[in-house]
């Protein structure tokens, strides 16, 4: 596998996350979401405006990951974001975390998560937390085995429903 890095992104950056977040989400849940759900979803959280608001706040960091110079997932972290179920107070929340299909496996998952846990510890974060599909167990296995814990669920809206988010949490005193 070629050299994986990972860097923060920045406003020159919008369009490439628009076109990855696209690419990536569509690429998780096209076989289980409606066509116009899905569609809708993506062009109002991943347009390139919305991206660039994303991008201006103070709360909200992106990372890239690339490959050989070439973007091949990302995350975006959240500080002030809180859930019920996660009881510490100065945690920062993985908000998206996403790869291209072809390259699950591959250990940039696991990259992406390590680069996450020392930048909240580098801030003095006590804890990081995620959302994740109620119905993806691939996803929840990669996070237990991160040792991340199950701690609770949130309810959102999708489509013309309401979805469950498991809610796992990694005490940073507790990560490698």
């Amino acid at each position: 596998m070629s050299e994986v890095s990972v860097r923060n992104a920045d406003k020159s950056d919008v369009r490439l996350l628009s076109a990855l977040a696209a690419a990536t989400f569509y690429e998780a849940y096209f076989e289980q979401d409606a066509a116009n759900d899905l569609a809708n979803y993506i062009a109002e959280s991943f347009s390139p405006a919305a991206i660039s608001d994303e991008i201006a706040d103070e709360n909200s960091t992106f990372l890239i990951a690339e490959m050989s110079g070439k973007a091949v997932g990302y995350v975006k972290l959240r500080e002030n974001s809180h859930a019920d179920c996660v009881a510490e107070k100065n945690v920062l929340e993985i908000q998206r975390i996403y790869l291209l299909e072809k390259l699950k496996g591959k250990g940039i998952g696991r990259f992406l998560i390590e680069n996450c846990i020392e930048f909240a510890k580098d801030r003095k974060f006590s804890a990081l937390w995620l959302g994740v599909w109620s119905e993806n167990s691939q996803a929840q296995q990669f996070y237990r085995k991160m040792n991340f814990e199950h701690v609770g669920e949130v309810k959102f809206l999708y489509g013309d429903g309401e979805e469950t988010n498991f809610v796992y949490r990694l005490m940073l005193d507790k990560a490698r």
